[in-house]
């Protein structure tokens, strides 16, 4: 039988991986719209020096 009792260590490991994944979701939410925003220069440059 597992044992499911919260115990402090797998809370706190649980409260690392939540820590980890708002990381990795804040990082993407500044990613995307930062490239997308270089791609948008390029291609704008590319227009105008054609």
């Amino acid at each position: 039988m597992l044992d499911f009792t919260n115990t402090p260590e797998r809370r706190k490991r649980a409260a690392k991986a939540r820590a980890r994944k708002t990381m990795i979701l804040m990082g993407l939410a500044i990613a995307v719209p930062a490239a997308a925003w270089a791609i948008d220069l390029q291609s704008l440059r590319l227009l105008t020096s054609g």
